[in-house]
């Protein structure tokens, strides 16, 4: 299609009818009534769901597997000069105590113009949306200069597998659209993570002599407030996007009985990092305030350990998949959008550290909702998100 067709491009858009609304609607509930918040096959059958949909549909598609369950899906269709990527993730979190929730979290409901269910907001939402713009867009393919593909991934809640497995295969585009809550506005970046294990070790003895072992708790207790001194001066590192950096104790465990003097105390760190900063910096940053305790408290051993970390990911709003977002999105809510970053982190860093494309974050719902009790979207916000990836699409692929 020729950028000036601008008559058949408007017919490509002419679909937001009521039949789109009921699927998008009717695709959501479908979703959440699957249960993808579990390793060990439990994401399959979100898998398996997709496959039928695209075998209906004719198209061709790749599976994804982890432990030798399917953890996601790549579908595709289209050829030409250019290509997208639409990326979505199907697993949620665990829904905890399903008591807290007023609604069954697995029977999706609609009230006052919102769906409730697990994963509706956090990705399920942003899944339905794509899933039905690459579905009404198979029609007309043909008709475009280019390649469309679907990504839908599991793991991303258990650090983003699916979408290793899927860079590892080599899947790349010229640029992604990945769905996350993000209030149908643009995102351009997000904090990366690094979790951390803090051990002091003492000496174990009765707690009748307490005085013959060394209580690892009590020295934690004296290290616990340098480090919250850390804290305070990581706050203080900014960027224009994602805001500061942050780092906080979030558990801590030690102690084997009542009545023994606990030989172990371990804490747990999560360190959230911006774009810009060096994993390497950060852990000095650590290690200098243990090394100083460790000098200052020779009787136990300090160790630090690495858990697991994830790297944040910036895309530049100049890029030209950024001006096209914004540019779609702010006619979608009337508005001006400025360029922002996303407060939480999610697998932009693999499809862009890794598979160095270009990413936007954008997506139906609030991030605030997510892994929240009674969780849901707005419909209005996942037909909104339906006309925004549709129109995106259209105008990377009429390039």
């Amino acid at each position: 299609m020729k950028k000036e067709d601008s008559s058949s491009y408007s017919r490509l858009l002419e679909n937001d009818s009521l039949s789109i609304k009921e699927n998008i609607i009717n695709t959501l509930q479908d979703l959440i009534k699957i249960k993808t918040y579990q390793e060990g096959g439990m994401e399959q059958d979100g898998v398996e769901y997709l496959e039928k949909r695209l075998k209906k549909m004719q198209v061709e598609y790749d599976l994804l597997y982890y432990k030798n369950h399917k953890i996601g899906i790549v579908a595709s269709i289209g050829t030409g000069e250019n290509s997208l990527i639409l990326h979505s993730h199907l697993d949620t979190v665990p829904p905890a105590d399903e008591n807290n929730w007023t609604k069954n979290p697995f029977q999706p409901s609609i009230k006052t113009k919102k769906i409730f269910g697990l994963g509706a907001c956090d990705d399920k939402g942003s899944l339905a949306a794509m899933l039905v713009t690459f579905e009404s867009l198979i029609p007309v393919i043909e008709d475009l200069n280019g390649r469309l593909l679907l990504m839908v991934v599991g793991g991303e809640e258990r650090g983003g597998i699916g979408s290793q497995i899927a860079m590892q295969k080599g899947y790349k585009a010229e640029a992604a659209v990945l769905g996350e809550p993000t209030n149908l506005e643009p995102k351009f970046a997000h904090k990366g993570v690094i979790r951390l294990e803090i051990t002091i070790k003492g000496n174990a003895a009765h707690a009748s002599s307490p005085r013959k072992g060394v209580n690892s708790i009590s020295y934690m207790a004296k290290l616990i407030p340098l480090l919250d001194k850390l804290s305070l001066t990581v706050e203080k590192e900014t960027e224009p996007y994602t805001g500061h950096a942050s780092m906080a104790i979030t558990t801590i465990n030690g102690g084997t009985a009542v009545n023994v003097i606990p030989d172990q105390c371990v804490v747990s760190i999560d360190r959230r990092i911006i774009p810009g900063q060096q994993e390497e910096y950060i852990i000095s940053q650590i290690k200098k305030v243990l090394q100083e305790f460790q000098d200052k408290n020779p009787t136990v051993k300090v160790f630090l350990k690495k858990i697991r970390s994830t790297q944040p990911a910036f895309t530049e709003p100049d890029e030209l998949i950024g001006k096209v977002s914004l540019k779609v999105a702010s006619e979608e809510l009337q508005k001006t959008i400025q360029p922002a970053g996303f407060t939480a982190c999610c697998d932009m860093t693999f499809l862009r550290n890794e598979g160095n494309m270009p990413v936007v974050i954008i997506g139906p719902g609030d991030i605030k909702q997510a892994h929240q009790k009674d969780e849901f979207v707005e419909i209005e916000s996942l037909l909104s998100a339906y006309r925004i990836y549709k129109n995106i699409a259209l105008q990377w692929l009429t390039r």
